[in-house]
């Protein structure tokens, strides 16, 4: 399994998702907005599972600046989440809180496919993609 291919493709799904829920926010029924969001937040939070397993197994020297803005990205995801939660589906400011993380949720995919993924494989061992594959594997199984 090449993990940057599995993990770009991941993040191109979600990433369609998310701009595919806003974009019909005002045609889809709230029942549906609804469910697909909760889907969409999951898959968030797993999308982050997995590129943490990938940071964290490679080994690469001089990028924490890039590491440290992958996380930074991460944190204002997962807050802009955590405010979306705490708002009905049907109040004000749903759709523009679904419109900014998907407009947020794409530049942290555009930066991981142009700058950090291409500096994470450099530097990647065989050994650690394949350690790297076997974690992303067992989160798949799991979840």
């Amino acid at each position: 399994m090449d993990v940057f291919e599995f993990l770009l493709t991941n993040e191109a799904h979600l990433a369609h998702r998310l701009s595919e829920t806003a974009a019909h926010y005002s045609e889809w029924t709230q029942d549906r907005v609804f469910e697909e969001t909760k889907r969409i937040l999951d898959g968030l939070q797993s999308n982050f599972t997995k590129e943490n397993a990938l940071i964290s197994t490679i080994n690469a020297e001089g990028i924490d600046d890039l590491i440290n803005e992958a996380q930074k990205h991460r944190d204002e995801l997962r807050a802009d989440a955590e405010n979306l939660c705490m708002i009905h589906v049907d109040e004000p400011g749903f759709e523009q809180g679904l419109e900014t993380l998907a407009y947020k949720f794409e530049r942290h995919k555009e930066f991981c496919e142009k700058t950090l993924f291409p500096r994470l494989k450099e530097s990647a061992t065989p050994e650690e993609l394949e350690s790297v594959a076997n974690q992303l594997d067992a989160v798949v199984l799991d979840g």
